[in-house]
């Protein structure tokens, strides 16, 4: 159809554009456009890095990192710690609103209790949430861990488990 309307009517034929063919260095040594969602990604993913690999803060500031960003974004702005440990309390936030959502919605749970001491000789007790989905699987959520220095009889933990009850609530 194209070409016949080019052949039979040449005034009402779209002009042509001339065509610029890009060489392929060109087309990848192109500086890459990132847009405030993607960076935003970026900066949540390394946050959630610093997290899941028990990395300090001051990762985002050291120069191998900093390098290896300059090599897979260089238009990307390496974030601060303080913007890292923003974003972490952000997905702590997300994280606890979905672990409130999943244990309110399970039709029974259990909570247990544990004290145990590390090889410092650092008393901690811990309250840990199980549930079974739908699903038939069975979930376990370490709901919260705090130092216990006082000696682990019955009355002491009784009065842990209340307060963490109510940190909890």
């Amino acid at each position: 159809m194209i070409n016949h309307i080019r052949l039979k009517h040449p005034a009402e034929s779209p002009a042509e554009s001339p065509v610029k063919q890009f060489s392929i260095h060109s087309f990848i040594n192109l500086p890459r456009k990132l847009n405030s969602d993607t960076k935003e990604k970026i900066t949540l993913a390394i946050a959630e890095m610093v997290v899941k690999d028990y990395l300090p803060l001051s990762f985002v500031e050291g120069d191998g990192f900093f390098n290896l960003m300059n090599i897979v974004a260089p238009e990307y702005k390496v974030p601060t710690r303080n913007t890292i440990k923003s974003r972490i309390a952000k997905l702590y936030d997300e994280q606890k609103k979905r672990l409130i959502s999943e244990i309110s919605s399970a039709k029974s749970a259990s909570l247990t209790t544990d004290t145990w001491t590390s090889t410092a000789t650092e008393s901690y007790i811990i309250v840990t949430e199980f549930h079974i989905t739908d699903n038939w699987e069975l979930k376990a959520y370490v709901l919260c861990t705090r130092a216990m220095p006082e000696r682990h009889t019955g009355t002491t933990l009784l009065i842990n488990c209340n307060r963490l009850s109510v940190s909890l609530s």
